[in-house]
């Protein structure tokens, strides 16, 4: 089974187990300790970009994003450039992405699509024509880090710091 298969039956399967738990009842999940090491070994940007890859056009690709910061809370600014990038001329993937770093990670996607030369000139003009009033800040909530026992705050300086324009407070 090549990898893009298996990351493709995993997040399947981590969908799944997140469909069967009840949010109401406020259970504690630990997807961390279920699944980290299967997705280590598949590697954890190719886990992120498989996901929008493949899930952007449903609401579960931003639902998983949000419940699987294990997955993603190490990733440098320089990674989140490089998911970008690779994304920048796929019109369903980067609207997701605009979301997702804008509504959720608190970077200003908007800002770093317009000043990073090494974003294509289609990403900026998707930008202007699908983001003419600005881009998202901070619209999800901050469970799925506190869930992980993460302080935001803690990401968003070290991006900030690693040169990301951020829409919060650093």
């Amino acid at each position: 089974m090549n990898s893009q298969n298996e990351l493709l039956t995993l997040i399947a399967e981590m969908q799944q187990y997140l469909e069967k738990w009840d949010f109401d009842l406020n259970e504690n999940i630990d997807l961390e300790e279920k699944y980290s090491q299967r997705v280590k070994e598949l590697g954890e940007f190719n886990f992120v970009v498989c996901l929008f890859e493949n899930y952007s056009n449903s609401s579960w690709g931003m639902i998983m994003m949000m419940h699987f910061v294990f997955v993603w809370q190490n990733f440098s600014y320089q990674d989140w450039q490089n998911i970008l990038y690779f994304f920048a001329q796929n019109s369903i993937v980067l609207y997701e992405l605009i979301r997702f770093y804008g509504g959720f990670l608190g970077i200003n996607i908007g800002q770093m699509i317009q000043e990073d030369k090494e974003v294509p000139d289609e990403a900026r003009s998707y930008l202007k024509r699908y983001f003419s009033k600005g881009t998202p800040k901070q619209m999800y909530s901050l469970d799925p880090f506190e869930r992980y026992g993460i302080e935001p705050a803690t990401l968003w300086k070290r991006w900030k710091e690693e040169g990301a324009p951020m829409n919060v407070d650093v």
